[in-house]
């Protein structure tokens, strides 16, 4: 895929994104994903919810917390938007609301459960231990989409080439960008 300086993104609240993303971790994460994935490729080592038309984010990095989309200028990035739940109802912009406020009160502030990423050396590990309580980046994001009626459970063992590629394949997704990204305009 040819990656584009493109029209701008213009974020709405729901979104979810994939993106690169930086340094060692994210190296080790993308080749972890590499061995796994079925379509022998990985391009994606993070995942997150974009929060507001300005480009806020919620993620799991150190701990889970809000962000912003510029923090990942220059990178690859995959934005989806789903628009419709698993039965084909189109999902509104008050229930994604819903959703993400929801995650704020039970996942703002948690540490990143750096045990668990060992898991994910092997996929059936990762979804079947834990809780579900403490969450990698793309657990959270899987987590946001099964409470919205958009993605089935479970969402414990999910890593971010697996969310790119659902939003690429599943029809109730949009990828509405993915290139380099440029950057949103914060007013």
């Amino acid at each position: 895929m040819t990656l584009l300086r493109s029209p701008e993104y213009k974020p709405q609240i729901g979104d979810v994104f994939c993106v690169r993303g930086r340094g060692v971790l994210a190296a080790v994460i993308r080749g972890v994903e590499f061995i796994h994935s079925f379509d022998n490729e990985a391009s994606y080592g993070h995942a997150g919810i974009i929060t507001s038309a300005s480009g806020a984010t919620l993620e799991a990095l150190w701990t889970v917390e809000r962000a912003h989309l510029n923090y990942y200028k220059g990178q690859r990035m995959q934005i989806a938007r789903p628009t419709h739940t698993l039965d084909g109802r189109e999902i509104s912009v008050e229930a994604k609301q819903v959703a993400i406020d929801a995650l704020v009160r039970d996942h703002i502030g948690q540490p990143y459960p750096v045990l668990r990423l060992p898991l994910f050396l092997f996929p059936a590990l990762a979804k079947f231990v834990g809780t579900g309580n403490h969450v990698v980046c793309s657990e959270l994001r899987c987590k946001y989409l099964a409470m919205i009626g958009a993605r089935p459970l479970p969402y414990m063992g999910v890593n971010p080439d697996t969310c790119a590629d659902e939003a690429r394949l599943w029809r109730n997704f949009d990828v509405v960008y993915e290139r380099i990204f440029q950057g949103v305009e914060v007013q």
